[in-house]
């Protein structure tokens, strides 16, 4: 689960995903007939979807009067990936089954599973809505799910799924408070309370039944916003025991000890390793998928640890695996492509570009490999791995050896632009921003042709040096002159835009 959009942070509803399984020690009660859904939502946490989405239709052919099946239809088309179905397909199907299911519950009535499916639609469509930037129509429906919810625990205090909702509306109405002021101007959505919410949803993540899984990634993003970092990790290692087959936490929680400093590097390649050895018995056409899922992550690991070797020999493995399954083979074919260049060998980037394009000329996914394989050429392909020491020292904080290993680099490879911005980058992630800026405008003084990003990049970089300087009218002078030459680099362009209307400040 990842962070949610700017548009969307006020409303709870876009961190919806699917519903686990009843856990022996959860004492929350659950109606009957939302109980009965629980095993076939099992099969999303464990890497099927597929068969998620067949054992709930065949539940829906089977009760077709249940109205809570086109919530839970909804959520596999929504949240996952089934089917052959392409992304749009898959968003309409989920909007159709929302308006007929919110159609056949129209009537209140004193069911409590109707009561909350008829909520938890609204949530749905909500977010739906919210996604297309139909903002006000989504907060209505947002506001209709909350007066359901509390209705329902009111009368229900043991309904502990309904606290997710209540829990992620509060944090986020609180978080966002321009966003969420500008609805409760026009609508009167009720505030909200960023701790409360927080203790509804570690009430729903310890005791909830169909939300508990969403409560775990919502805690964990809410808490990364609070810089709550010990809390973060105690919420991924107690939601990794608790879903032991979703190999998505064990990435998320892979990837947050890569992200510490200093990086626990070694545990986050070894939770990869330990997920796919735990799979290597398991049985069923599901499990490729997530050794897959597993290889394409670990290999991205080790690109951004400086390995790009032992990234070439995972994603090699992995992409041979996926051969016939395009968009396989595509998503794990721009790290590869940038894995090959750091090892120096920029014939075989060029030589997988090729043959992906001929197999598969018209998918538009082959512009990453395409742009990685572009920007670089022979020359700075070799360099790139020449430099694999000097970046290894500031990957390991040795400030003093890298800057004298770049010096070392400069003497075989004089006034290289591109060693200046690797240098730049030690600088600049260090604070040390005049010593970066004299780098930085040897890159630009030089105007280099390769690395195609070099250019833009620097002077990004030079804008946002200027800025934390309090030279703002040259920071804004530099944003410009990125968005005339950044070319098909969309990343820095909408950064340029960004920091063009907010000025670039230092980091915390």
């Amino acid at each position: 689960m990842r962070p949610v959009t700017t548009a969307a942070l006020g409303i709870c509803v876009l961190f919806l995903s699917a519903a686990p399984t009843i856990h022996a020690e959860s004492d929350a009660w659950l109606p009957a007939s939302l109980a009965t859904w629980v095993d076939g939502m099992e099969l999303f946490h464990s890497g099927r979807p597929d068969e998620g989405l067949e054992w709930i239709l065949e539940r829906r052919r089977e009760r077709p009067e249940d109205p809570c099946g086109y919530f839970f239809e909804a959520t596999a088309y929504a949240d996952y990936d089934v089917g052959d179905l392409s992304r749009d397909e898959r968003a309409e199907r989920n909007r159709d089954l929302i308006e007929k299911g919110l159609k056949m519950l129209e009537r209140p009535g004193d069911d409590a599973a109707a009561r909350y499916c008829r909520a938890a639609l609204y949530g749905r469509r909500s977010r739906e809505r919210l996604e297309r930037n139909s903002y006000l129509a989504g907060a209505y429906d947002a506001k209709r799910m909350r007066k359901q919810m509390r209705a329902l625990i009111a009368d229900h205090p043991e309904f502990s799924d309904c606290r997710f909702w209540l829990g992620a509306y509060d944090y986020y109405a609180d978080v966002i408070p321009t966003y969420i002021k500008f609805f409760r101007t026009l609508l009167f959505l009720p505030k909200g309370d960023r701790e409360r919410g927080i203790e509804q949803l570690e009430e729903a993540s310890r005791h909830g039944v169909l939300e508990r899984y969403n409560a775990h990634w919502t805690l964990h993003d809410a808490y990364g916003i609070e810089k709550r970092t010990s809390d973060q990790r105690e919420v991924l290692e107690r939601f990794r025991v608790a879903f032991p087959d979703d190999v998505s936490v064990v990435m998320q929680l892979a990837w947050d000890l890569f992200g510490e400093r200093p990086p626990a590097r070694e545990r986050a390649v070894a939770l990869h390793r330990e997920a796919m050895e735990h799979l290597e018995g398991a049985q069923g056409s599901h499990v490729p998928r997530l050794v897959f899922r597993l290889s394409h992550s670990l290999g991205r690991l080790h690109l951004r640890d400086v390995e790009p070797q032992a990234a070439v020999d995972v994603l090699t493995t992995a992409i041979e695996s996926a051969r016939g399954r395009e968009r396989d083979e595509l998503a794990v074919a721009g790290t590869l492509a940038r894995a090959l260049i750091q090892t120096g060998d920029h014939a075989a980037a060029t030589a997988l570009f090729e043959s992906l394009s001929q197999r598969y000329p018209d998918a538009d996914d082959l512009s990453d490999v395409r742009q990685r394989v572009r920007e670089f050429d022979d020359r700075t392909s070799r360099l790139d791995a020449d430099m694999l020491p000097a970046l290894r020292l500031v990957r390991d904080l040795k400030t003093e050896e890298a800057e004298q290993a770049f010096r070392e680099l400069l003497e075989r490879h004089p006034a290289d632009p591109y060693i200046y911005f690797r240098w730049a980058e030690m600088y600049f992630t260090e604070n040390r921003y005049v010593a970066a800026e004299s780098l930085y405008r040897k890159i630009v003084d030089a105007g280099p042709a390769k690395p195609d990003f070099l250019m833009p990049g620097a002077t990004l970089r030079l804008g946002q040096v200027y800025d934390v300087t309090d030279r703002r009218r040259e920071a804004k002078s530099s944003y410009r002159r990125v968005r005339e030459i950044a070319g098909d680099y969309d990343g820095i362009v909408r950064a340029a835009g960004f920091f063009l209307d907010n000025a670039y400040s230092k980091p915390n």
